[in-house]
């Protein structure tokens, strides 16, 4: 009878573990469509654009995101970022020779919807995604966490140059950040 030599029973045995375990990477949980819970609300960004010697715009951003991740290889998840229905609103203030002057709060609406290849990065329960330019701005998860069902965190959108909102230009002075959340679909 042959005896298998103790280093190839260790490398099989090694090699085995190694394709059982590829299924159970953390960013096998996120394959699937994730979608806005409630229309219009899966994040919502805040920010401020100052106005050269002349004041500043608070934003307020709103709208949906569905998250498409078709394939999984490690700790990756790739596919389509869609961002869709979003609402800006923006209050202006001005500096006058009386002080200060506030407008009252504009709406801007965009029924446009921007789709881009995204790629996650899972470990544990954690997640983060690759940036995504969207026109003259940039969007990236900065934190996020998942579970089989929901996926959260907080997001921002970095502008790339001079920023405008309802025809108003100028410098983010900070970028528009805030919490975003995603359900798993069917």
């Amino acid at each position: 009878m042959r005896r298998t030599p103790l280093l190839l029973t260790a490398l099989l045995a090694l090699a085995a573990t190694a394709a059982a375990s590829a299924d159970l990477s953390p960013a096998r949980n996120l394959r699937g469509t994730w979608v806005s819970p409630l229309k219009g609300k899966a994040y919502q960004l805040t920010g401020r654009l100052d106005v050269p010697g002349s004041g500043w715009a608070d934003i307020v951003e709103t709208g949906d995101i569905r998250l498409a991740l078709t394939r999984v290889d490690g700790n990756k998840a790739y596919g389509t970022i869609t961002l869709s229905n979003k609402v800006e609103t923006y209050t202006l203030t001005i500096k006058t020779v009386k002080g200060l002057k506030r407008y009252p709060a504009q709406r801007i609406t965009s029924t446009e919807a921007t789709s881009r290849q995204i790629v996650l990065t899972a470990s544990s329960s954690r997640v983060s995604f690759s940036k995504v330019p969207v026109k003259n701005a940039t969007v990236a998860l900065t934190t996020g966490r998942f579970t089989t069902s929901l996926l959260w965190g907080t997001m921002t959108e970095t502008f790339q140059g001079a920023a405008s909102v309802g025809g108003t230009s100028g410098t983010m002075t900070r970028p528009l950040s805030g919490p975003f959340k995603l359900m798993k679909s069917g």
